[in-house]
């Protein structure tokens, strides 16, 4: 498959009065087309700094320092933000983790799907003698029209009618699917869906995850999902990258993660989660907290918390290495 997104070196950091917090430091990752990804790790390890860093929407105190990112044969790295905006919602959308605080109360819903419609999908020929006898009005209802088709294609009943409600009058996964069709407005190549099933209860759950999968498909678009959760990785990704404090400590295919997970932290994850597929489960918790990224561990970030962690892993901190095919980890002892 060919290479969509290729990122790079990335490190994005965050200045606070004097002490400098390594969010994403050094991270690469490669997102094929019509590929769905996954990006897994406790809260604060670095995903959804990683995914605003990709899009350029990282603010201060976070700076994005170094590394490069590749949109298909484009580094955006050296792109302005007026040039940046170009891709954002076009080639590149983001679905937020609140869909409450991110929708604008003020604006029925069909207003805010149409909005990317009008600014990309309409404005993407401004020399086309076509585009430049679409007046205004002409330019609305096309997009309202589009927008309304979008509406249904993520499943939102009586889309015509909806189209004039505002936030407050949809339930959660509603509101979650107008987030998914704001993001698919411009036909983007790809989407990061930020925790996109936070809060809400198990059945809606599966049914924005499959919207997804479903979408990607049918439309040949590469998903990105960011999550602290194992199970929602397992329902849709192909391939997984595992997170942890600012870094990739394990990368592998979906299947191999689950069948084969090699690094302890991985291992943890796992444990936390219920397994049809597994007898007499022993789940446990994870002990401990994630390090200071103020001031981190001197070698593996992970060793104060490793039950299998030595006095050389306290010290000296692991390259991440391919220990089979497509298979890479972060660990000292793993072979």
């Amino acid at each position: 498959m060919k290479e969509l997104v290729k990122v790079k070196n990335l490190k994005s950091y965050f200045f606070i009065d004097n002490a400098v917090i390594k969010a994403v430091d050094n991270v690469d990752l490669v997102i094929h087309g019509g590929e769905i990804v996954g990006i897994v790790g406790e809260s604060g390890a670095g995903k959804s700094v990683m995914a605003l860093s990709i899009i350029k929407l990282l603010r201060p105190p976070g700076k994005f320092l170094s590394g490069q990112i590749w949109l298909e044969d484009e580094n955006i790295t050296e792109l302005n933000m007026k040039d940046m905006r170009r891709i954002r919602g076009k080639r590149i959308s983001m679905i937020f983790q609140d869909p409450m605080t991110c929708l604008n109360p003020r604006l029925t819903i069909g207003e805010q799907i149409a909005e990317p419609v009008l600014l990309h999908r309409l404005n993407t020929a401004k020399n086309n003698f076509f585009h430049k006898l679409l007046n205004r009005r002409i330019r609305k209802n096309l997009a309202k029209k589009i927008a309304i088709e979008n509406m249904q294609k993520v499943g939102i009943p009586d889309a015509e009618t909806r189209y004039n409600s505002y936030p407050h009058e949809f339930s959660g996964g509603m509101r979650q699917r107008v987030m998914i069709a704001m993001a698919l407005a411009a036909q983007p190549n790809l989407i990061i869906a930020d925790e996109p099933t936070t809060a809400l209860d198990v059945t809606i759950q599966a049914q924005i995850l499959q919207l997804l999968c479903d979408l990607s498909h049918e439309m040949g678009m590469s998903v990105l999902i960011i999550t602290h959760d194992m199970s929602v990785i397992s329902e849709i990704c192909e391939r997984v990258y595992v997170m942890y404090a600012g870094k990739v400590h394990e990368e592998a295919t979906v299947e191999e993660l689950f069948e084969n997970p090699l690094h302890p932290y991985t291992r943890a994850l796992l444990n936390c989660i219920p397994r049809v597929d597994v007898e007499d489960q022993n789940m446990q918790p994870i002990q401990g907290e994630m390090p200071d990224l103020i001031s981190p561990p001197a070698g593996c970030s992970f060793a104060p918390r490793c039950q299998h962690g030595t006095e050389l892993c306290a010290i000296r901190e692991p390259e991440l290495r391919e220990v089979s095919k497509n298979h890479w980890v972060r660990c000292l002892f793993v072979n």
